[in-house]
């Protein structure tokens, strides 16, 4: 072989590469259902499929798997970032609110 002479791939290397992407797109499938529909916060059981389906990304039910997952991720992060101090003190200032509407009403709320 000369270095002019192109690499000649196996015939069957791109349906064999095909197979093992397809196997690892049904294998996490279920995987990755399963965090959306317990909506799961639990970081390990996110982050292990998520760094797998990485390897087939390539494949475009890959893709949408980790497409799913990483929005999964996304949502988490919007619903958890406010601080807890600070939604205690929302929390605090509308109820202080509704007692102050209640009064008004002449009703008492324990």
């Amino acid at each position: 072989m000369t270095p002019d002479t192109p690499i000649q791939q196996p015939s069957g290397y791109n349906d064999m590469l095909r197979g093992i992407q397809e196997l690892g797109v049904a294998q996490y499938t279920p995987v990755v259902e399963s965090i959306i529909a317990t909506r799961s916060r639990d970081a390990h059981h996110i982050q292990h499929p998520l760094d797998h389906l990485l390897d087939f990304a390539c494949h475009p039910a890959g893709l949408a798997l980790y497409k799913t997952l990483t929005g999964r991720i996304r949502q988490l992060a919007e619903r958890y970032a406010t601080p807890l101090p600070q939604l205690t003190d929302e929390v605090a200032t509308l109820a202080a609110r509704v007692d102050g509407h209640l009064k008004k009403m002449g009703a008492v709320w324990k």
